[in-house]
């Protein structure tokens, strides 16, 4: 069956659209856009797309993100990683956005979204930030990767991030004190979370079995008494490990 309702445009080498779509109507059957592995620093004539809901410009040269407003009625899921993103100025403006992956930019800062209401995955590994972003006015997400940033504590989680998370992964920071997830116990939804490659976790430095104390950091007993914690580093939870975390007290 034909995707009448994308067009690929990707890995062409591109730094503008063709003229025919740049100067020609408007696309109004297209839903989803892949620039994906082009060389595009701005991409003017995406108002020529007035449907847009899925738009992929991974792996281009992209600086800004003001380019997407054009079609931010409609946008809900962009994927600009891979780009040389410094500033996430006008990202709270593309209100109906439910995925959004800015891995491996160069964002130093992460500013306090509260109008991205519907806004479910996020991903930030691999840019340069040091602290946890506020992400708590975020009520719908549910899903994040802080992976290989700088952080180094987790004290303002509870101020950070919201109840809602279900997965969270923090592996390949700089934490260097494994008591730090101490702070994550109000993630009542929490279901899976990566910590792998902390220098608190390295088999280097630290031998004992780190999982159920992650566990017992992590526990909120559900409906039926087990901990909410499925999966850590990708890997699921054993009874065994569930039992350890919720009857031992690491003091």
């Amino acid at each position: 069956m034909p995707d009448n309702d994308l067009l690929d445009l990707s890995k062409r080498g591109l730094n503008k659209f063709p003229v025919d779509i740049s100067e020609g109507r408007d696309y109004e059957e297209i839903k989803r856009l892949n620039l994906c592995g082009n060389c595009f620093q701005t991409l003017e004539g995406l108002a020529r797309f007035p449907a847009l809901r899925d738009i992929d410009a991974s792996f281009n040269e992209l600086h800004r993100l003001a380019c997407f407003l054009s079609v931010k009625a409609t946008l809900q899921q962009l994927n600009v990683a891979s780009n040389q993103i410094c500033t996430a100025d006008n990202l709270n403006s593309l209100e109906k956005l439910q995925t959004l992956n800015m891995a491996g930019n160069k964002l130093e800062q992460f500013p306090i979204l509260d109008r991205l209401i519907h806004l479910r995955e996020l991903d930030l590994s691999g840019n340069r930030l040091t602290k946890l972003p506020n992400l708590s006015h975020l009520p719908s997400l549910v899903s994040v990767s802080l992976r290989e940033l700088r952080i180094s504590s987790l004290a303002e989680a509870a101020k950070a991030l919201p109840n809602s998370l279900q997965s969270l992964d923090l592996s390949f920071n700089f934490i260097r004190d494994l008591s730090e997830a101490l702070w994550l116990s109000h993630l009542r939804n929490l279901e899976s979370l990566s910590f792998s490659g902390n220098p608190c976790v390295s088999t280097d430095c630290r031998a004992f079995d780190y999982r159920p104390y992650l566990i017992n950091c992590c526990l909120n007993l559900d409906t039926i008494g087990s901990p909410n914690l499925r999966t850590i580093d990708g890997f699921v939870v054993s009874e065994t490990e569930q039992l350890k975390g919720t009857i031992c007290s690491f003091t």
